[in-house]
């Protein structure tokens, strides 16, 4: 009796990518890190997007085929989408670090060479990590962030640069300026409740902008980062709201007050005022009584007066850099298939 050959299983990997991104070099950086990947002896499958929340059913699909790696090669709302087509699965997750503000690559230490960064991915470590489950219009909307959930003016701001065109083209920063400035103009300051796991409500008189994260807190300052939350880890199961109210009535005064406390909080962390609340559980629930934008890792989702958010404990597989002991990650890596 002749015995059957061992099957020899083989690395497979995904690259999603927006081909108009980046003033249209996104194309031959695709191209680079599929041959970065041969050379390694992966098979490797080019995706181009072709419209907003393409990634989503990208993503979702290379999973169902049973692919070991998608590697997005651009930025925080390409790589949302992977999330949201990931999560649950187990296929993990890489992202090469191209785009406007790049805060998942920064985190985990990738490196910004896009060959650097696929040898990064390539000899890295695989890790379960929580996602943000947020649903609102009466649980009919549902999407899913990685790193953190915005509430009020910073969601009108990403709103406002949608659709992301001159983003693509490289043109990210000045437009996020220039709308962090048009929208002052525009500064809501609704009354709102927050409850915490049903706890009791916290009421906010003149709520200016909130943020539910699922990891430390970055403020990036001419590519330095300044960490606030340095002992909070991605896969404890718990996330992190943060949450400023008004002291003046007036909605722009307010959210330039915000805005001078967050900033006030890079450089002396730990400090806190009775004008805001920071609490931690799974699940979160707000009401408002005016609608409030939402955004998801930098990618505006929709407006809404009632939100549920919840911690998914370990949803999706993360391919990240290998760890030191300075890392985000308090359980053991999972082995690979």
């Amino acid at each position: 009796m002749v015995e059957a050959e061992p099957t020899i299983q083989k690395r497979t990997a995904e690259v999603l990518f927006n081909p108009n991104a980046g003033g249209g070099i996104r194309v031959e950086q695709a191209k680079l890190v599929q041959a970065r990947l041969i050379t390694h002896g992966i098979h490797v499958g080019l995706r181009q997007t072709e419209c907003r929340g393409h990634a989503i059913d990208l993503a979702h699909k290379a999973a169902a085929n049973g692919v070991e790696l998608v590697l997005v090669l651009g930025g925080d709302g390409t790589l949302n989408e992977a999330v949201n087509g990931l999560s649950g699965t187990e296929t993990a997750l890489g992202c090469v670090p191209v785009g406007t503000t790049n805060n998942f690559g920064r985190e985990i230490g990738t490196p910004f060479d896009v060959e650097r960064a696929v040898d990064a991915f390539i000899f890295g470590e695989d890790r379960r990590t929580d996602v943000i489950s947020v649903m609102w219009a009466g649980g009919e909307k549902e999407r899913k962030a990685l790193q953190a959930v915005g509430f009020g003016y910073d969601g009108r701001v990403f709103n406002g640069v949608q659709p992301p065109d001159e983003v693509r083209k490289g043109n990210g920063q000045r437009l996020y300026f220039q709308q962090m400035l048009r929208q002052l103009s525009n500064a809501d300051t609704p009354r709102g409740i927050v409850r915490v796991d049903g706890g009791k409500a916290i009421e906010f008189d003149h709520f200016t902008q909130g943020w539910l994260g699922n990891t430390r807190a970055l403020l990036h300052v001419r590519g330095r980062r300044i960490i606030l939350r340095p002992n909070a880890k991605v896969d404890d199961g718990r996330l992190e709201f943060t949450g400023y109210d008004g002291r003046y009535g007036n909605p722009q005064l307010d959210t330039l007050s915000t805005g001078v406390r967050v900033l006030s909080d890079a450089i002396w962390p730990g400090r806190q005022s009775h004008h805001e609340i920071r609490k931690q559980g799974t699940i979160f629930e707000f009401e408002f009584d005016r609608p409030v934008y939402l955004q998801g890792d930098g990618d505006a989702w929709a407006e809404s007066t009632h939100v549920v958010a919840a911690v998914l404990t370990g949803a999706l597989r993360k391919r990240v850099p290998r760890q030191g002991e300075a890392t985000v990650y308090s359980l053991a890596g999972v082995q690979r298939r």
